[in-house]
C-alpha cells in the first residue's frame, strides 16, 4: 500500500524502515518492519537480508519464525544463495555459519562473496555505507532476548549491515554493502584454522582500504608485542570507538611500567598513560588504581 498508493520506492522504504527500527519500542517499530517486508516483497535485496538477519538472532522456538513475512524473506534468501551472484547475501550466509561455529564452510561463503563482487566488476554498485549503520559484525547491539520480545510485540532493533564502520569514511568506496563484514569474517575464519598470514591479508583490506576500526583492532592484535605498528593500529581502533583496543593499549603501558630499572617519574608517566586508555574503554576503577 505504501508503495502503490504513495509512490514510495523500495530504496526509501528500506531506509525509512531501518531508521524506524533503530528507534524506541512502540508502533514506529512495527511500521518499520512493515516497510522492510514491503520492500523485500518487491525484490529489494537489502530488506530481505535485514529480515533474515533479524530472524537468525531469535530463538528457534520463537513465534516470529512462523510469521509469513519472515518465511517469504527466508525463501528469497535461499534463492539468492543458490544464484551465487549477490555478495551481500553470500556474506550474510557466511556470518550465519560462522556464528554457528562452522568456520570452514563460512570461509567458503566469504570467499564466494569476494569472487561474486569481482565478477560483477564495473557493474557492481560502489558507494559509501549508510550513515545510520553500525559497525558490529557480531549480533550486538541488541540482546537476543530483547530482539525476540520486539518481534513478538515490542520495539526497536538495529537491522543495518553489521560490517559498516563507525568513522563515516573509507579509503575507497565499498564494493558491496557488507564488504567489511566479509573480510572480517574471512580473517577470523582463517585465524581459527591456523592461517595467520591469510587472516592478516584480510584484516589489512578492512583496515587500510576500508578504514574500519574493527579492522585496525584485528590487525593490531596480530602485530608482535612492542612493534610500533601494533600501537599505531590499536590506537587508531581505540579512538574510533573500539574499547577492546583501548584495553589492550592500557595493558601494554601497565606492562611497560612494571619493567625493572625505570626511573620513578618514567614509571609514573607510563601508569598515567595506561590509566588514560583504560578510561577511554570505560574501565574507570582500574584507571583510578593506576593513578594512585
Amino acid at each position: 500500500m505504501l508503495q502503490k498508493e504513495h509512490g514510495i520506492d523500495t530504496f526509501t522504504l528500506y531506509y525509512l524502515g531501518t531508521t524506524l527500527l533503530a528507534g524506541q519500542p512502540g508502533p514506529p517499530w512495527r511500521l518499520g518492519l512493515h516497510m522492510l517486508s514491503t520492500a523485500s516483497d518487491l525484490g529489494y535485496i537489502a530488506s530481505t537480508l535485514s529480515l533474515v538477519r533479524l530472524l537468525t538472532r531469535v530463538d528457534v522456538n520463537s513465534n516470529a519464525r512462523s510469521q509469513a513475512m519472515f518465511q517469504r524473506a527466508s525463501q528469497r534468501f535461499s534463492s539468492l544463495i543458490k544464484e551465487g551472484e549477490h555478495p551481500d547475501a553470500l556474506t550474510l550466509q557466511g556470518i550465519i555459519l560462522a556464528s554457528a561455529g562452522d568456520s570452514r564452510k563460512a570461509a567458503q561463503y566469504f570467499s564466494a562473496a569476494i569472487k561474486a563482487a569481482a565478477a560483477a566488476g564495473d557493474k557492481a554498485t560502489q558507494y559509501r555505507p549508510h550513515p545510520m549503520s553500525r559497525a558490529q559484525l557480531s549480533d550486538d547491539p541488541e540482546p537476543e532476548a530483547l530482539i525476540q520480545d520486539q518481534l513478538e510485540g515490542g520495539g526497536g532493533s538495529d537491522l543495518e549491515a553489521p560490517g559498516l564502520h563507525k568513522t563515516g569514511r573509507s579509503r575507497r568506496l565499498y564494493r558491496w554493502n557488507w564488504e567489511a563484514s566479509c573480510y572480517l569474517g574471512l580473517g577470523r575464519c582463517k585465524l581459527a584454522s591456523g592461517s595467520r598470514a591469510a587472516a592478516e591479508v584480510a584484516f589489512r583490506v578492512v583496515a587500510l582500504e576500508l578504514d574500519h576500526p574493527e579492522g585496525y583492532l584485528e590487525l593490531g592484535k596480530l602485530q608482535p608485542p612492542g612493534a610500533p605498528e601494533r600501537h599505531a593500529y590499536l590506537a587508531k581502533a581505540a579512538v574510533s570507538g573500539e574499547d577492546a583496543a583501548a584495553v589492550l593499549l592500557g595493558e601494554m603501558y601497565v606492562q611497560a611500567a612494571e619493567e625493572a630499572g625505570l626511573a620513578k617519574r618514567q614509571r609514573s608517566e607510563l601508569r598515567l598513560l595506561a590509566a588514560g586508555w583504560l578510561e577511554v574503554a570505560g574501565q574507570d576503577e582500574p584507571a583510578r588504581q593506576l593513578r594512585r
